[in-house]
């Protein structure tokens, strides 16, 4: 994000700049989570087929 250039939208006043990435900065982190949750299950799935297949 460069926040030197315009983006032809309606100029937000500081606290409300900060709410706004403060509330994506949350929804990010929320995602970041639950596809991190989702890379360990499938972390687990993937050994539980390789000793499988190697039994």
């Amino acid at each position: 994000m460069n926040i030197y250039l315009p983006t032809g939208k309606k100029v937000e006043s500081w606290p409300q700049w900060v709410k706004r990435l403060e509330d994506e900065n949350k929804k990010l982190n929320d995602q970041n989570n639950e596809l991190r949750a989702e890379n360990l299950q499938l972390k687990a799935r993937c050994c539980e087929i390789w000793k499988e297949k190697n039994e």
